[in-house]
Protein backbone atom coordinates (compact mmCIF):
# COMPACT_ATOMS: atom_id res chain seq x y z
CA UNK A 1 0.00 0.00 0.00
CA UNK A 2 3.21 2.47 0.73
CA UNK A 3 4.32 1.66 -2.47
CA UNK A 4 1.15 2.89 -4.20
CA UNK A 5 0.73 5.92 -2.69
CA UNK A 6 4.63 6.52 -3.00
CA UNK A 7 4.24 6.13 -6.74
CA UNK A 8 0.38 7.93 -6.75
CA UNK A 9 2.37 10.74 -5.37
CA UNK A 10 5.48 11.06 -7.95
CA UNK A 11 2.65 10.82 -10.66
CA UNK A 12 0.47 13.60 -9.13
CA UNK A 13 3.43 16.19 -8.61
CA UNK A 14 4.66 14.94 -12.36
CA UNK A 15 1.36 16.63 -13.18
CA UNK A 16 1.63 19.37 -11.41
CA UNK A 17 5.01 20.10 -12.84
CA UNK A 18 3.87 19.57 -16.07
CA UNK A 19 0.47 21.27 -16.82
CA UNK A 20 1.32 24.26 -14.71
CA UNK A 21 0.68 27.32 -17.39
CA UNK A 22 4.38 29.38 -15.58
CA UNK A 23 6.90 29.82 -17.57
CA UNK A 24 10.27 29.60 -16.25
CA UNK A 25 9.87 27.18 -13.89
CA UNK A 26 12.74 25.29 -14.39
CA UNK A 27 16.16 25.77 -16.15
CA UNK A 28 14.45 23.58 -18.92
CA UNK A 29 11.26 23.30 -20.18
CA UNK A 30 10.09 19.28 -19.93
CA UNK A 31 9.70 17.82 -23.92
CA UNK A 32 7.21 15.67 -22.58
CA UNK A 33 4.90 14.02 -19.71
CA UNK A 34 8.00 11.30 -18.83
CA UNK A 35 10.18 13.90 -18.51
CA UNK A 36 8.65 15.22 -15.51
CA UNK A 37 8.01 11.63 -13.83
CA UNK A 38 11.42 11.23 -14.25
CA UNK A 39 12.50 14.90 -12.04
CA UNK A 40 9.40 14.19 -9.80
CA UNK A 41 10.87 10.34 -8.64
CA UNK A 42 14.64 12.19 -8.48
CA UNK A 43 13.40 14.64 -6.26
CA UNK A 44 10.34 12.47 -4.26
CA UNK A 45 13.37 10.12 -3.64
CA UNK A 46 15.52 12.93 -2.66
CA UNK A 47 18.24 11.82 -5.28
CA UNK A 48 19.00 15.58 -6.46
CA UNK A 49 20.96 14.53 -9.75
CA UNK A 50 21.20 18.74 -10.93
CA UNK A 51 20.07 17.97 -14.25
CA UNK A 52 16.84 19.78 -13.63
CA UNK A 53 16.83 22.46 -11.32
CA UNK A 54 13.28 24.54 -10.23
CA UNK A 55 13.92 28.49 -10.97
CA UNK A 56 10.96 29.73 -10.20
CA UNK A 57 10.02 30.87 -6.79
CA UNK A 58 6.62 28.78 -6.83
CA UNK A 59 8.57 25.94 -8.14
CA UNK A 60 11.39 25.71 -5.62
CA UNK A 61 8.42 25.50 -2.83
CA UNK A 62 6.44 22.56 -4.57
CA UNK A 63 9.80 20.82 -4.81
CA UNK A 64 10.44 21.00 -1.07
CA UNK A 65 7.06 19.97 -0.54
CA UNK A 66 7.06 17.07 -2.60
CA UNK A 67 10.29 16.52 -0.56
CA UNK A 68 8.51 16.57 2.92
CA UNK A 69 5.59 14.56 1.81
CA UNK A 70 7.96 11.92 0.34
CA UNK A 71 9.68 11.74 3.61
CA UNK A 72 6.53 11.43 5.54
CA UNK A 73 4.93 9.19 3.62
CA UNK A 74 8.08 6.78 4.29
CA UNK A 75 8.16 7.72 7.70
CA UNK A 76 4.05 7.13 8.47
CA UNK A 77 4.67 3.46 6.31
CA UNK A 78 7.59 2.74 8.62
CA UNK A 79 5.72 3.26 11.67
CA UNK A 80 2.77 2.17 10.52
CA UNK A 81 4.56 -1.77 9.63
CA UNK A 82 6.53 -1.80 12.90
CA UNK A 83 3.99 -0.71 15.37
CA UNK A 84 1.38 -3.77 16.25
CA UNK A 85 -1.77 -2.67 16.32
CA UNK A 86 -3.43 -5.74 17.67
CA UNK A 87 -1.52 -4.88 21.21
CA UNK A 88 -4.17 -3.95 23.75
CA UNK A 89 -3.13 -1.53 26.64
CA UNK A 90 -4.91 -3.47 29.62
Amino acid sequence: MAMKSYVGLAINFALLYFFIPIPGLFNQPFANFLESIYFSGVTLTTLGYGDMTPTHFFSRLLVLYEVFAGIFLVVVAIATYVGNPSRKDA
